[in-house]
């Protein structure tokens, strides 16, 4: 763990950049110490962490007036510009706004969830992610789709398989599951982001790129590595849990490689950021 006199000094540079706003610095060095990575160079990490963000984050968390008002001009305004994307009106991206206000800054079983954020990446990007997930729920509402339960979906990829292949997706739907899970664990965050938007939320490769600011064959080249990282980690965790030859292990996958898009939409669901 960095010393005192590095987290105060990172703490006193993050302060500079807000003005207005007062937490009292031990506080801050606190907070900060709860979200450092235990695996690097601390100092390193304190570079690549968006202490200033953490610093308002902290403030918001702690109900600080001006802090309130700061998220709302500097990192609430991602809901105008992204939204509009998805063709969502004026009326909507007020109610967007409004669920992100109580989900972030509220405390209700809990503490606020902006302590989620953690400064990895920065805070406006990671608000655009929460309300381009809103505003796709949102539409879901509004063109009526009701969501479909687990049993339904996979009954659904099933449907039309031969009776042989339906008996193997029964059979080794429990260790696929278990495997899968394990797959996305082991992808960085960035490459689980990614699988969640195409795959959860639905967006296309150019929704991809426009929200990640990347020309749509980097996008699309994206995507595919991460499905392809996917599958070769399902792959080889089937091998630890099956008592069976590689080669079957690929017909295996062959036979249940229907359902990965329904794995992703499940598993992912089931995460949060």
């Amino acid at each position: 763990m960095p010393t005192n006199g590095v987290l105060q000094e990172f703490a006193t540079s993050a302060a500079r950049e807000w003005p207005t706003i007062t937490v009292p610095p031990e506080r801050f060095v606190a907070y900060l110490t709860e979200r450092m990575p235990d695996d690097v160079d601390h100092r390193e990490a304190l570079r690549r962490m968006h202490t200033s963000d953490l610093y308002c984050a902290c403030a918001c968390a702690d109900g600080d007036p001006n802090a309130l008002q700061a998220f709302e001009a500097r990192y609430l305004s991602v809901v105008d510009q992204v939204l509009p994307k998805l063709g969502l009106d004026a009326d909507a991206r007020a109610e967007v706004k409004q669920r992100l206000r109580r989900t972030l800054l509220i405390e209700e079983c809990g503490p606020a969830r902006i302590t989620r954020f953690h400064g990895r990446g920065n805070l406006r990007s990671w608000i655009r992610v929460l309300a381009v997930r809103e505003g796709l729920a949102m539409l879901r509402r509004l063109r009526g789709q009701a969501p479909i339960d687990d049993d339904r979906l996979i009954d659904a990829v099933a449907a039309g398989d031969s009776p042989e292949v339906a008996y193997l997706k029964r059979k080794y739907r429990h260790e696929f599951r278990l495997a899968f899970a394990d797959a996305l664990q082991r992808l960085s965050d960035h490459d689980r982001l990614l699988l969640r938007q195409r795959f959860l939320d639905g967006l296309d490769v150019i929704e991809i790129a426009r929200l990640h600011r990347v020309h749509r064959g980097t996008a699309a080249s994206w995507l595919e590595r991460a499905r392809a990282l996917v599958l070769q980690a399902t792959r080889a965790s089937l091998v630890d849990r099956l008592a069976v030859p590689p080669a079957e292990i690929d017909s295996i996958l062959r036979l249940i490689g229907s359902q990965l898009e329904v794995s992703l939409r499940l598993l992912l669901g089931r995460r949060t950021k």
